[in-house]
């Protein structure tokens, strides 16, 4: 993946899970902006890539320059949630 940039729009955006996605109620990726704003994007899951889910990215979600911390979680039942590893998205300014 290349750089990305404040307000870029159609990022592809996955998640690795670490488990089965089969019976799963929801899928989201939990966001920490950098502002320390925080925001879910619902997820789906990726039909090539097995245990990751996908998300891309809307007219907003990427307004804030600096690091997003992101952690997939999955929701088999309302007692049975399942949360990734956090990894971070560095977002760069537009003249960076």
């Amino acid at each position: 993946m290349g750089k990305i940039y404040k307000d870029d729009i159609g990022v592809l955006i996955k998640a690795d899970t670490g488990i089965d996605l089969s019976g799963a109620a929801s899928m989201e990726l939990k966001v920490l902006k950098p502002s320390a704003e925080e925001v879910s994007w619902i997820a789906y899951e990726d039909e090539t890539d097995a245990g990751y889910i996908d998300y891309i990215t809307v007219d907003g979600d990427l307004e804030e320059v600096g690091v997003y911390k992101i952690q997939a979680w999955v929701y088999i039942t309302d007692e049975s949630i399942h949360r990734g590893e956090t990894f971070y998205l560095q977002v760069y300014d537009h003249y960076a």
